[in-house]
């Protein structure tokens, strides 16, 4: 049986998917007491090495969680670029029009100028300002992951210390 293109992606996806289902979350921690500690030892286990994690990373995950993320920035009023464009080239234009006899035809043909380059200028600095944005949330998550898996490590660590399996 031969499969088309769209149902080899799809099955794909869907294999993808499925596996992923079987992998634990990032940050989630199995433990298997090896010592035949019971459940209340292993929550104050738990608890304490908690607590020992986040003395020793400075990371707690319950309150990075509710941190904020900076908005985006705002797109510039609709116009302006252009306007202030066409002003600018208005006046040039009407200089360049003077000597060339007309002046109104000159400021006319610099504001059209103007405003386009005003328009072009303005849509630039703002795609220039999300790239930077952009590049600033991807640092900021990768620095929270790199934190995050210190604090996980130390938990994992103090853990296995007392007699835990952990995975």
């Amino acid at each position: 049986m031969r499969l088309a293109r769209g149902n080899a992606g799809a099955i794909g996806v869907a294999l993808t998917l499925l596996i992923g289902s079987f992998v634990p979350a990032a940050g989630q921690t199995f433990t298997y007491p090896s010592k035949g500690q019971n459940a209340q030892q292993e929550s104050r286990d738990r608890g304490e090495c908690h607590q020992w994690a986040v003395q020793q990373t400075g990371v707690d995950p319950a309150s990075a969680a509710a941190m904020p993320a900076a908005p985006p920035p705002s797109a510039p009023p609709p116009g302006r670029g252009v306007a202030r464009g066409a002003l600018r080239g208005a006046a040039v234009g009407s200089v360049g029009g003077a000597i060339a006899g007309d002046a109104g035809k000159g400021a006319a043909a610099g504001a059209a100028m103007g405003g386009l380059i005003g328009g072009m200028r303005t849509r630039d600095q703002y795609a220039a300002q999300q790239e930077a944005y952009q590049q600033q949330e991807s640092q900021a998550q990768q620095a929270s992951a790199a934190r995050l898996d210190a604090y996980n490590r130390a938990l994992n660590a103090c853990l296995a210390g007392r007699g835990y399996m952990v995975r």
